[in-house]
Parts: C-alpha cells; structure tokens; sequence
C-alpha cells in the first residue's frame, strides 16, 4: 500500500512557508512509538522554547514561562521516559 501525505509547515529559522501536496510515499509511513512520539515532543519543547504562560509587562514587551504544572508535566514524562 502506498502511503499520501499532505504536510504544510513553517521554518522556525526563517519563516518560509512550504506545502507538500498530496506527495505519494513509496512506503507506508510508519507510527512511532509513543515513546519516541513523547521524546520527539520533549525535543520540540525544548528547541523551539514553548511557554504555556504569558504576560503583557507593560513597556510593549511580552513575558512568557512556562507554568508550574507545565513543568510538571514536562518532567512527569521525563522521568518515565
């Protein structure tokens, strides 16, 4: 069986916009496990530094952290990774 796949993403570096459209694989694409599912998310988390919390501080600036439980959560499945 071939697989189809349509992917529409954004470069984090710098911003350009690409769309595949209906790209034929020449494989079944493969799930992953959900433990490399859950390293690959702890991965993306950390590179691309995501905040759950934010902040207008008031002189046009924003602040953002990430939240007590948002941690919590994010070291709950490190340590069971």
């Amino acid at each position: 069986m071939v697989g189809v796949i349509h992917l529409i993403g954004t470069c984090s570096k710098c911003h350009t916009t690409f769309e595949f459209l209906d790209e034929k694989l020449p494989f079944e694409p493969e799930k992953p496990t959900l433990r490399e599912a859950a390293k690959a998310l702890l991965k993306y988390i950390g590179d691309n530094n995501i905040f759950d919390s934010t902040c207008d501080d008031g002189d046009g600036h924003t602040d953002e952290w990430c939240s007590d439980e948002f941690e919590t959560l994010i070291n709950n499945v490190k340590e069971a990774l």
